[in-house]
């Protein structure tokens, strides 16, 4: 599929989402092929992307940059080089605070899927940043709104077990088992570069 291609499915301003969501994810990929330069220039395009659309998205696209900048760092922030991290975690907290917000209204109408994804990014982001004081509350309330989920059962470990925060994932967890994803990342992973 070409750009000219996509842009006949989605507007340029949305283009910009998923141009920020490749830019960021072909960067750790060239970090950790060992290219740290092209790394730096790919992670601050996709930074940049998101952060145009965000100014030029309108009343139904403004969701867009949240989901894509939040739903594509929960996954890599721990991937970047140390320096980086922090502040990735802190637009992932920010994206997902933004995403909470937006969709409060009618979060309950959601699917799990983006229910689940919306509250347990929340959860994710605020324990990566150190927000403590915050993170019991959003533990419980994944249990709360998403009872006998995948989401739950997790959370309810996470509240239990301390240590297993930095080992189990919470987000993610529904549309990336292994057996639906790992063959989409290993075909990537040999064709992007």
């Amino acid at each position: 599929m070409t750009l000219n291609s996509i842009e006949r499915y989605y507007t340029p301003v949305e283009v910009l989402a998923w141009r920020g969501l490749a830019e960021t994810t072909k960067a750790v990929w060239v970090l950790e092929a060992g290219d740290r330069e092209a790394f730096a220039r790919g992670y601050a395009l996709g930074m940049t992307y998101w952060d145009e659309y965000r100014r030029a998205a309108k009343g139904d696209l403004a969701v867009y940059p949240e989901i894509f900048e939040g739903g594509t760092l929960v996954v890599l922030a721990d991937r970047l080089p140390e320096g980086l991290r922090r502040g990735a975690w802190e637009r992932t907290y920010q994206a997902y605070k933004r995403l909470n917000a937006m969709e409060q209204p009618r979060l309950d109408e959601l699917a799990m899927h983006m229910k689940g994804e919306i509250i347990a990014g929340l959860a994710v982001a605020t324990q990566r940043t150190g927000r403590d004081g915050e993170l019991a509350a959003a533990l419980t309330r994944v249990q709360e709104m998403l009872p006998k989920t995948p989401y739950a059962a997790v959370a309810k470990k996470w509240a239990e077990h301390q240590v297993s925060r930095t080992k189990v994932r919470l987000a993610c967890i529904s549309c990336h088992e292994s057996s639906r994803l790992a063959p989409v990342i290993e075909r990537s992973h040999q064709t992007a570069l």
